[in-house]
């Protein structure tokens, strides 16, 4: 054995202070919720077709490309780059010019993902097209 070299294993210890909030269950929190220094949160609504427009143009680009490796370079799941292949592929390219470019964040919220893929499940497009007016009329 070396003589620079022990066998005893070291152990390091970290302290680590938890808050605890009640509200219907318990969580716990590795820094202070109620603190006044914390940072704010900011969510922004992404903007589904413009994903969808820029995923497109690198796949017109690179038509060899497999799901698994546009996902891998968009950095999404395999899925949603399914999901953003169909909503190009089924929406009125009309509405996708519109709408690419929004930055309303009550009209992202209306047309999310989940309401896209219900407009794209439709038969026609004369529908798809009723079903968009009708949620960008209840959206105001």
């Amino acid at each position: 054995m070396d003589a620079g070299l022990t066998s005893r294993l070291g152990e390091v210890r970290l302290k680590i202070n938890f808050y605890k909030r009640l509200k219907t269950s318990y969580q716990l929190y590795l820094d202070n919720p109620t603190s006044q220094n914390r940072l704010p949160n900011c969510f922004k609504y992404k903007n589904i077709i413009h994903e969808a427009i820029d995923l497109w143009a690198f796949y017109k680009k690179n038509p060899k490309k497999t799901r698994k490796e546009l996902a891998q370079h968009f950095q999404v799941s395999q899925n949603k780059v399914y999901v953003l292949k169909c909503l190009i592929r089924e929406l009125p390219p009309d509405f996708i010019r519109t709408f690419k470019d929004c930055e309303d964040k009550r009209l992202l919220r209306t047309l999310g993902r989940e309401k896209l893929l219900e407009i794209i499940k439709l038969d026609s497009i004369t529908k798809r097209r009723a079903k968009i007016k009708e949620l960008l009329a209840n959206s105001n």
